[in-house]
């Protein structure tokens, strides 16, 4: 159900915040943070959001950014233990252990110009 989803999205993004300010407080915080990705990923971002996808644009920014990967966030079918796990390899990413390039993401804080809106 969407309240299931709902809650599952809340306990995972509770401990990925609480797994970053226990061991990597100098990364930037999801609940804090934009969302980026490279112009080469937008075609699958799009795809993976669907109808829910907000509006695109292309950006200079000046500030902080943290990158991972969506393929390193905690599923849903974890405990909070292998949640807790999972998180660690997120804040510190391997990227030679990454198996999908296009699930690359950036958080950003800081100042965002909008150089143009993206049509997909």
């Amino acid at each position: 159900s969407i309240f299931l989803r709902e809650y599952s999205n809340i306990q995972r993004e509770m401990v990925l915040e609480s797994v970053r300010e226990a061991m990597y407080p100098g990364c930037v915080s999801r609940k804090h943070a934009i969302w980026l990705c490279d112009e080469k990923q937008l075609s699958f971002w799009k795809k993976e959001l669907g109808p829910d996808c907000p509006d695109l644009f292309k950006v200079s920014v000046t500030g902080e950014i943290f990158k991972s990967s969506d393929e390193l966030l905690p599923k849903r079918e974890m405990n909070i233990r292998e949640m807790s796990e999972q998180a660690k390899k997120y804040w510190n990413p391997d990227f030679s252990k990454l198996t999908e390039e296009d699930k690359i993401e950036y958080l950003f804080q800081g100042k965002v110009k909008i150089l143009e809106k993206v049509n997909l």
